[in-house]
C-alpha cells in the first residue's frame, strides 16, 4: 500500500501508449465503487510568443508525481502530477520568479489572467514586496522567485505552513494577496499534496491508500484532492484559445500577452479491442501549467473509459496526438506500424516524428508529412521564415508600438486597442428624450425595425414644430433625468461603502479569530512542553533514587 501521491511507479503505463508527434501520452488505472476505468493523458509544450499564438515545441514527459527542483531552495512542487484519474475543474499554475520591469524596484505587481473573448475567466494579482531593512524600509530586489517560502503562513497553518509571517516570529511575507492581504497565500505555485489543506480532503479511508498499479479509489474521497492549483485559479472549463497575460513575471517586458494555440489532443486506441473499448476517447483540456522562467506553457489533456477487467488492456495501444488548426493528424492504420521509437513508458518520451528548427534555444515544430518507418522525415524553416510566420498570426488587437521601459511597475500599462483587456469602449450616443420614447412605445406594439425608427423621427419632428414649450419640456426632462441618475449613483456609492465596511468587519473578525486559535496552540503547545519536562524531572529523580538505593545496597553487602 502507497500513498494516493504515489499511485504509479512503474515502469510502464498500465496500457501501452504511443505518440503521433509532438506529444507525451500515457494512461492511469483506477477503480472506484467496483468499477474499473482507464484514463489517458495528452501532454503538450508550447513556447510563450509575445503577442502571438504559442508556438508547439519539443514534449516534455508526464510527471507521475509532483516535479520539485533539483538542488532549488523551494520545498514546494514546480511542476504539479499530471497523471490523476480526475480534475473536477480545469487549473492553472505557474512558476517562475517575479521581475523588476527596467531596474530594482522595492514593490510591484504580478498578475495572472485568462481572457476567453472579452472576459476575464481567471484573474489574479499578488503584491511583491522586498525584504524589510532594519529601518523599516523595503529593500530593492530584481527578481523575486514566486514559492510558499515567501508567501503567508507558518508552522500550523493549514493552508501553507512553509510561509512566513504568522505565529509572531520571522519576516513579514515578499508575496501578499491582492484581495485579502492578511488571511489569503498569495502564491500562484501548485499546492504540495503534504499540505495540510489537501491532506484534509482524503478522508478516513483513503490515508491508507493504493496498489501500485491499480488505484482503488476510496468512496469518501473529495475528488478536489487531486486539484494542486489554489482554488482562485481554478475554472470550469478550458476552450483552448484563451488569451493568457502575466504582468510582472517576465525578464524584460513589464507585461506578456499571448494565446493558447487552440490545439486539441485526440486519441486512438489501436490493437485487438474487447466489447465495450471504444475506438477513441473524448479528451478535454483541464491543466495549463506555466513556467515564466523557461518562456513555456504545458497544456494536459484528459479523458476516461471503463474496462471489464484488466486482462482486456493487454493487446490494446493508445496512440495520442496533438493537433493543430489546418494540421489533421496522420494516424498509423494498425498497432504494428506504430514506431517502436514512438512508444512511450512514465520515466521518459519516445523519439516522436516532429521536425524542428532552432530559434535561439527553443526547438519549434514544424509539421511534416507523415513519417514512415526507416524514413527520416525532416521539414526545415529558417528562423526568418519562423519569425514571419509568427508574425502573420491574426490577432484580436493591434500590436502595441514599442514603448519605452517603465521604471517603475506602477505606471500603468499601454493600452492595445481592441484587446479583450482594454477598456476602451465606446461611449452612447446621447439621443432626444422623445426619441426614446417613441421607440419604447412601438417596441410595446412588436412592429418592425424600419417602422420604428420611421415613427420615431416622425413623432421628433412634430415636437420641434411646435416651438419654445417643446425644447423647454424636454431640458427640464434632461435635468429630472440627470439628478435622477446622480441620485441612483450615490445610493450605489452608498452601498458599496456599507458592503466594504461589512466586508472589512468580517475581515477583522477573521483575523481576531485566527490570532486567538493560535495564540490557544502556542498555549496548548507551551503546556504540553511544560508536562513533558516535569515527566522527564519526575523520571530522572526516581532514576537517582533507585541509583542510590543500589549504592546503599551494595556498599551493605560489601
Amino acid at each position: 500500500m502507497v500513498p494516493l501521491e504515489l499511485m504509479h511507479q512503474a515502469d510502464t503505463w498500465p496500457v501501452r501508449s504511443a505518440a503521433v508527434g509532438p506529444a507525451a501520452v500515457g494512461t492511469s488505472l483506477w477503480r472506484f465503487k467496483g468499477q474499473l476505468s482507464v484514463t489517458v493523458v495528452v501532454k503538450a509544450c508550447f513556447a510563450l510568443v509575445p503577442d502571438g499564438v504559442m508556438a508547439l515545441v519539443a514534449p516534455e514527459p508526464l510527471y507521475v508525481r509532483a516535479r520539485y527542483e533539483s538542488g532549488g531552495v523551494t520545498f514546494g512542487p514546480i511542476a504539479p502530477r499530471e497523471t490523476v484519474p480526475l480534475l473536477p475543474r480545469a487549473e492553472v499554475v505557474v512558476v517562475g520568479h517575479a521581475h523588476a520591469p527596467a531596474e530594482p524596484t522595492r514593490e510591484l505587481t504580478a498578475r495572472l489572467c485568462l481572457w476567453r473573448d472579452e472576459q476575464a475567466v481567471l484573474d489574479k494579482a499578488i503584491h511583491v514586496r522586498g525584504n524589510r531593512a532594519r529601518d523599516g524600509e523595503l529593500e530593492p530586489f530584481d527578481r523575486m522567485p514566486l514559492v510558499f517560502e515567501r508567501a503567508l503562513g507558518g508552522i500550523g497553518a493549514a493552508d501553507n505552513p512553509l510561509g512566513v509571517g504568522l505565529g509572531g516570529a520571522g519576516e513579514p511575507p515578499n508575496l501578499v494577496s491582492v484581495t485579502a492581504p492578511d488571511s489569503a497565500v498569495g502564491c500562484f505555485a501548485p499546492i504540495p499534496a503534504l499540505f495540510p489543506v489537501r491532506q484534509a480532503l482524503l478522508g478516513t479511508s483513503s490515508r491508507e491508500a493504493i496498489a501500485q498499479t491499480v488505484a482503488d479509489i476510496p468512496e469518501d474521497l473529495d475528488w478536489s484532492y487531486f486539484h494542486s492549483a489554489p482554488p482562485d485559479q481554478r475554472l470550469d472549463a478550458l476552450r483552448g484559445d484563451e488569451w493568457l497575460e502575466l504582468e510582472g513575471m517576465t525578464a524584460g517586458s513589464a507585461t506578456l500577452r499571448t494565446r493558447l494555440a487552440q490545439a486539441r489532443a485526440v486519441v486512438q486506441i489501436l490493437g485487438e479491442r474487447a466489447e465495450g473499448v471504444p475506438r477513441s476517447v473524448p479528451l478535454v483540456a483541464d491543466l495549463v501549467h506555466i513556467d515564466t522562467d523557461q518562456q513555456r506553457c504545458a497544456v494536459v489533456w484528459r479523458g476516461s473509459f471503463p474496462v471489464a477487467s484488466e486482462a482486456v488492456l493487454a493487446p490494446l495501444l493508445v496512440a495520442g496526438a496533438v493537433e493543430l488548426p489546418g494540421q489533421p493528424v496522420r494516424w498509423p492504420a494498425s498497432a504494428e506500424e506504430v514506431p517502436l521509437g514512438a512508444l512511450q513508458a512514465p520515466a521518459q518520451v519516445g523519439a516522436s516524428s516532429e521536425s524542428t528548427a532552432d530559434v535561439g534555444q527553443t526547438k519549434i515544430y514544424v509539421p511534416g508529412g507523415a513519417p514512415k518507418v526507416g524514413v527520416d522525415s525532416t521539414n526545415e524553416m529558417t528562423t526568418a521564415q519562423i519569425r514571419a510566420a509568427v508574425a502573420r498570426q491574426l490577432l484580436p488587437f493591434e500590436k502595441r508600438p514599442p514603448s519605452p521601459d517603465r521604471t517603475s511597475s506602477s505606471a500603468p500599462a499601454q493600452a492595445i486597442p481592441g484587446a479583450p483587456w482594454t477598456k476602451n469602449v465606446a461611449k452612447p450616443v446621447p439621443q432626444p428624450r422623445d426619441i426614446c420614447d417613441a421607440t419604447i412605445d412601438m417596441r410595446a406594439a412588436d412592429l418592425p425595425m424600419s417602422i420604428l425608427v420611421a415613427t420615431a423621427g416622425a413623432g421628433q419632428a412634430s415636437r420641434t414644430d411646435e416651438g419654445g414649450t417643446a425644447g423647454a419640456a424636454a431640458e427640464q426632462a434632461a435635468a429630472e433625468e440627470k439628478a435622477a441618475a446622480e441620485g441612483a449613483a450615490a445610493q450605489e456609492r452608498a452601498a458599496a461603502e456599507q458592503a466594504g465596511a461589512e466586508a472589512e468587519a468580517r475581515r477583522q473578525a477573521e483575523a481576531e479569530r485566527f490570532a486567538a486559535e493560535q495564540k490557544e496552540a502556542r498555549l496548548a503547545a507551551e503546556r504540553q512542553r511544560a508536562a513533558r519536562i516535569a515527566e522527564r524531572r519526575k523520571a530522572a529523580k526516581e532514576l537517582r533514587a533507585n541509583l542510590y538505593s543500589q549504592r546503599k545496597k551494595r556498599g551493605k553487602q560489601d
